[in-house]
């Protein structure tokens, strides 16, 4: 990726033109699945996919970066238990935000068995959990199983769409998210 994609990612690399891939890290703690896309449209098939194998009550945490000082990021993140109709909802209402906001991540957790994924602020998904379900569906929607180097391993860019702020509040407001913490 040469020049910054006109589909709004969340981030992009020179010479970044790496195919729609997922790979699988096991420590000793747990599993979790890496998987990133270039293609918006296949990004948001696979959110709401990956949405499918929640509860119909879930966890939601929305983490606001608000500054890239001293080399280690600042956050805000914001919290709520809501029903997963009310979050797709919300995230259809508001795609430029969360696909295109390289200064997010939203992580959705399934409260009784604590796995969740987290869609980063690099456009990256990382899903934690034991269940083949997951690679399943990333197959089922055209990523490959394959170990790449993620995007942040690179000098990168991050998009930031205009009227953010608007944004961000009109997303946390449609959900209901309270402030739970600050790194101010």
């Amino acid at each position: 990726m040469d020049q910054p994609p006109q589909n709004a990612l969340k981030a992009w690399a020179k010479e970044y033109g790496v195919q729609p891939f997922f790979f699988v890290q096991t420590s000793k703690a747990r599993k979790r699945v890496i998987a990133w896309s270039g293609d918006a449209e296949q990004v948001k098939s696979a959110f709401y996919k990956l949405l499918e194998h929640f509860p119909f009550d879930v966890e939601v945490m929305l983490k606001i970066m608000f500054s890239l000082e001293d080399k280690e990021p600042q956050w805000q993140k914001f919290h709520a238990h809501v029903n997963r109709t009310q979050l797709i909802h919300a995230v259809q209402q508001n795609e430029l935000y969360v696909f295109s906001d390289g200064m997010n991540q939203i992580w959705i957790r399934d409260t009784e068995t604590k796995e969740y994924f987290a869609f980063d602020e690099h456009g990256i998904f990382f899903i934690y959990s034991g269940s083949a379900a997951f690679s399943e569906t990333l197959t089922s929607l055209g990523f490959q199983e394959k170990y790449e180097d993620p995007i942040y391993s690179r000098s990168h860019f991050h998009h930031r769409p205009s009227q953010l702020e608007y944004m961000e509040m009109k997303f946390v407001s449609e959900l209901n998210l309270k402030k739970v913490a600050s790194d101010l």
